[in-house]
């Protein structure tokens, strides 16, 4: 078992100075029973190849029980990004570099 998500924003260009966004939902040991995902916004650096973790979030609500597939809805606006896991939605994540533009 392991870390799903999301990478999206990435261009076409490949080498140094690419960027791209990622969404996802690392697996953490101590939330199995308590109901809860994280969920992580990153942005990678491709001149750098370094994450940089932008927000953090618990989630409370979809089930954490090992093996159980689960519903995803994500969407992207200028400066917001909207997600929720089995129709439980988490709080919008607002990022001044998170626009339409910079997923060009």
């Amino acid at each position: 078992m392991g870390t799903a998500g999301f990478v999206f924003g990435v261009g076409s260009g490949v080498g140094p100075g690419r960027e791209f966004w990622v969404v996802d939902f690392p697996q953490v040991g101590q939330n199995f029973g308590k109901e809860a995902f994280w969920i992580t916004l990153s942005k990678f650096n491709g001149t750098t190849s370094w994450r940089h973790s932008l927000k953090m979030e618990l989630l409370p609500g979809p089930t954490t029980t090992p093996g159980v597939w689960h519903s995803v809805s994500l969407s992207v606006g200028e400066g917001v990004l909207q997600l929720s896991v089995d129709g439980y939605p988490m709080l919008p994540m607002e990022h001044v570099r998170l626009s339409l533009q910079s997923l060009e």
